[in-house]
This record gives structure tokens, C-alpha cells and sequence, in this order.
């Protein structure tokens, strides 16, 4: 642990662009590698004596309600109520005396609205006039219309990619237009951040605009996705776009917005428009949708039937949910050269499904940060269901995960122990379909035994009773896979029964 606060520990990258690395190195002669979650609280500790953090400004310690000339919420639900209705929401950051796994402050939101954009535009301007630094927040709900927002940001090459910022958002603002099949190009309200250490741009069209959050939805995977046809120069625009701020409770800095760091508010990062639609300050805002502006949209079906290269992103879309899924694990790098083959799970026990579709992911999955999260989320709720089973989900876990280069056994315990304390976990069902995108041409069926005795197929009783009126003595415990077909009447055994616990096979 003395070690530790001297290792070289690499953050974690965005899904999109990189693999996972958040192994470090306990010494230079020792080869093996832990994770820095793991120690989390123990280096932070280590860190806090040998450097101590300087105190934020006290107005940013705690939550007060009356800060900023504004009355703020502690909880959003207060917020929403208080608005009743077409308000703008929004949200700011404060910090509190718990302590991040670096050592750091937690930054907590509080909540809080304006009468109108014009009112959230003219106390900008006041914080501006006043020399006062602030960090609000527009939040968005679900049932909010809002219009087509992209956030652009990346940590490397960060010169070169501001020198040639304009050209990336004339190419933005040419595909737009490719996509919606405008006549026009769409005009981009640009806000540009200062921060030397990264490139951070939010790109607004306030001309295409979207009654809610489903609404947005049904375009922006097709549409984020298909950003992988651009190619020479300017072919690494998908990578810049974040694929992650389209959640139907969404929080996006508004302009002149600073991040908040455990010394107060950055200024460099604070978001300065750069050009606004018709010199209307409230373009500037993605939650403001003025019907003067507004252009029509064709319907996706209609996008496809012209634009056929965009075909194959569509296939995702019985896939999608509305999630941030949507946006990060259906992406083309992940589907393989498969040929056609039949994977029969029905009457399989979910521990078992979930091993038996974990190899058919594409390898790189394990070193997808979101694939990865999100299959951990699987296995954690299959533990918590089947505490028994534990060791048998680990087990197809860890084997999968050790496709990451730079695997590590306590980071993956340390993420399955975290994703148990979350609600909501993801079903087998998630692993199956990651494993149809990524092999087209493999059909699996996953049921019930209910769903096979609707269809007149055996049940685990009905093959054991098979078997032994055909003199077969062998014991089959419960939770067996069985693959089998044919009609009530024929009960003809065509594929084969495994045996959970003892992976031992029997054919008829």
C-alpha cells in the first residue's frame, strides 16, 4: 500500500475510444497487477498525508438553499413540483465531506429552476457582469422536448484538434444535413471550452428539434452510428461524440457553465458560445425550442429507404431501448464473420444461459468498458438470485473477462460487488441479444419450460419420464439444458440433455 500512491494508475477511457485501463503496478520487479478500485480508500488515505487537498471555497461546501441569489432543492422531485410545469429545470453541484477513491470531495447536485430562458439567459449575464464563476446545469426530463445536441470532447491531440475545430463542425453540420435529408445545411450553435488538457465543444442545431426524450431517440442511435461512414480526414468524428448525454433525466451544462473541481470552479472550462442562430442568445440553450426555427423531419424508414448505406446501422433497432445502450453497444467493430447456426437455450437454467452465450461475444467486448460494465451487471443479478450458484457465475464471468488484455481478478470482483448495489440490474436477456448483434446469422432461442410446454416440446419431467421408460437409468438433477423439438404427439428427442452440475451429456 506504500507503494501505491507512487504507481502509475491510468484513468478509465471512454468506451468508444479505448480499452479498459485501471491496472497499476505494485512495484517495477513485480509482474502482477491489482486494481486501483480495490485500494481505493487505503491509497486515497496515503495520498491525503503526503499531499492534502486544498479547501474549496466554503459557499461550495454543504448544501445551502439559498446560494446564488436562487432558492435550490436537496432532492429533484421537490424541484419538478416546485416548477409545475414548462419551467426550465436545472441543477448545480456542491461538495461534501465524503470522499471520492482519490481522495477527493464528492460533488452532490441540488435543483432548482427559472421562470423562463430568458430569465436563466439574464442571470447568466449577471454572474458575467458580477465576475462570479458558476456551474449550472439544464436538466432535462423525458417528457421534455429538447433540440439535437452533441458533446464533443477528447484528451489527446487536443492542439491539433482545436486548430481545426471549425472544419470538424462544418463536417458535422454536413452530415446532419445528409441524414435528415434537409435542403439546407442545419446552422451549429457552438460553445467552446478554454481548458488546455482537453478538447471540449458542445455542437446545438436548433433547427431540428424533438418533442421528448423518445422522440430523440428514434434517430440518435442510427444517427451516431452511421457517423462511422465519414471517411479520409475527418473519419474520427464518431469518436469525438460522447455517446453518453442522452439519458431521459439528462443533465448538460448550459453556457458559460465552469466544471467544478476541490479547489471551486475551473474557469477555463466554462462553455463561451462561439455562434448563435440569428443572434438569439436562448439557441444556446437545448432544452429552448422555437417554432420559428424549427425544420421538418423525415420519419427513419424514410431516411433509409434513401439512404442505404445507413441500412445496416438499422438493424439495432430492435435492440434499442431508449438507454445509453443504444448509443455504445451496438456498434458495427463488434459483428463477426459467423456462419449460420442454431443456439437452443429454452428450457436451460440462467446460470447456465449465461455460460453458454458468454463465448459467443466478440472477444473485444471484454476490453469494451460498457460491454464489460454492463455484462458484470448480469452476473451480479444472477448471483443475487441464485446465491448457491455463485461460484459457477464467476467462474463464465472471470473466463470471458480474461479477453482483456490486461485483465485483473479484483477489479472484476470489485465491479461485480458494486453492480450488486445498484437496482435495476440487466437480465440474461442483454447477454443475448450482444450476442445476436455479434453473430447475425446464429438464431437463439431462450424460453421458459413454460414457453416449451406451449409449444408442445419436453420438459426436463417429461425427458427424464422419456428416458426411463426407454430403460435409460441415469439421474438427471434439475436446471438441466435440454435442446429438443418435435410436436406433443411425436416426443422425439433431437438434440441433447446436459446435466448443470456435472456438464455430463446424454443423447436419445
Amino acid at each position: 500500500l506504500e507503494l501505491l500512491p507512487f504507481c502509475s494508475c491510468a484513468a478509465m477511457s471512454r468506451p468508444v475510444l479505448a480499452m479498459r485501463r485501471s491496472c497499476c503496478r505494485l512495484a517495477g520487479a513485480c509482474s502482477q497487477r491489482a486494481s486501483s478500485r480495490f485500494f481505493a480508500a487505503e491509497s486515497a488515505q496515503l495520498r491525503r498525508k503526503a499531499a492534502p487537498q486544498a479547501a474549496a471555497p466554503r459557499y461550495l461546501q454543504g448544501f445551502k438553499q439559498d446560494e446564488g441569489r436562487k432558492f435550490w432543492h436537496l432532492r429533484r422531485d421537490e424541484a419538478v413540483a416546485a416548477a409545475g410545469g414548462a419551467r426550465p429545470l436545472v441543477a448545480t453541484s456542491y461538495l461534501t465531506q465524503e470522499e471520492t477513491s482519490r481522495g477527493e470531495s464528492r460533488a452532490v447536485k441540488k435543483f432548482s429552476f427559472f421562470e423562463s430562458y430568458q430569465d436563466y439567459h439574464s442571470y447568466i449575464q449577471f454572474c458575467i457582469a458580477s465576475g462570479e464563476v458558476q456551474g449550472i446545469d439544464e436538466m432535462l426530463l423525458e417528457d421534455q422536448e429538447r433540440v439535437l445536441y452533441f458533446d464533443l470532447d477528447c484528451k489527446t491531440d487536443v492542439v491539433s484538434l482545436k486548430a481545426i475545430s471549425q472544419q470538424i463542425v462544418e463536417v458535422l453540420s454536413c452530415y446532419v444535413q445528409w441524414f435528415f435529408l434537409l435542403d439546407k445545411r442545419p446552422f451549429p450553435v457552438v460553445l467552446w471550452s478554454e481548458q488546455a488538457e482537453k478538447f471540449s465543444v458542445h455542437v446545438l442545431f436548433p433547427e431540428i428539434q424533438f418533442p421528448n426524450h423518445a422522440g430523440q431517440m428514434v434517430y440518435l442511435p442510427t444517427l451516431v452510428q452511421g457517423m462511422r461512414l465519414i471517411e479520409g480526414k475527418f473519419s474520427f468524428l464518431r469518436a469525438l461524440v460522447d455517446p453518453f448525454p442522452y439519458n431521459k433525466c439528462q443533465f448538460f451544462r448550459g453556457p458559460y457553465a465552469a466544471k467544478l473541481r476541490p479547489t471551486g470552479y475551473d474557469a477555463s472550462t466554462a462553455l463561451v458560445p462561439r455562434s448563435l442562430l440569428r443572434g438569439d442568445p436562448l439557441t444556446a440553450f437545448i432544452g429552448y425550442c422555437n417554432p420559428d426555427y424549427k425544420v421538418g423531419l423525415p420519419t427513419l424508414s424514410e431516411i433509409v429507404s434513401q439512404r442505404a448505406s445507413l441500412r445496416r446501422q438499422t438493424t439495432m433497432e430492435r435492440y434499442c431501448a431508449g438507454t445509453t445502450d443504444d448509443m455504445v453497444l451496438w456498434g458495427d467493430e463488434f459483428v463477426k464473420d459467423s456462419e449460420a447456426d442454431l443456439l437452443d437455450l429454452r428450457n436451460m437454467h440462467e446460470v447456465d444461459q449465461f455460460a453458454e452465450l458468454l463465448p459467443h461475444l466478440n472477444p473485444l467486448r471484454a476490453s469494451h468498458y460498457w460491454s464489460w460494465f454492463r455484462v458484470a451487471g448480469v452476473a451480479a443479478r444472477l448471483i443475487k438470485m441464485y446465491p448457491a450458484l455463485e461460484q459457477d457465475v464467476w467462474q463464465a464471468f472471470e473466463t470471458w473477462s480474461q479477453n482483456f488484455p490486461r485483465y485483473c481478478f479484483f477489479e472484476n470482483r470489485s465491479m461485480i460487488e458494486k453492480a450488486a448495489e445498484r437496482p435495476n440490474l440487466p437480465t440474461v436477456k442483454l447477454v443475448e441479444q450482444l450476442a445476436s448483434f455479434d453473430n447475425p446469422l446464429l438464431e437463439i432461442r431462450l424460453g421458459t419450460p413454460d414457453d416449451a410446454r406451449m409449444k408442445g416440446e419436453p420438459t426436463p419431467v417429461e425427458l427424464q419420464q422419456y428416458l426411463w421408460e426407454r430403460g435409460w437409468s441415469a439421474e438427471m438433477p434439475s436446471g438441466q439444458v435440454l435442446l429438443a423439438g418435435g410436436g406433443p404427439q411425436q416426443r422425439q428427442i433431437i438434440g441433447v440433455a446436459r446435466a448443470r452440475r456435472t456438464q455430463e451429456h446424454f443423447a436419445a
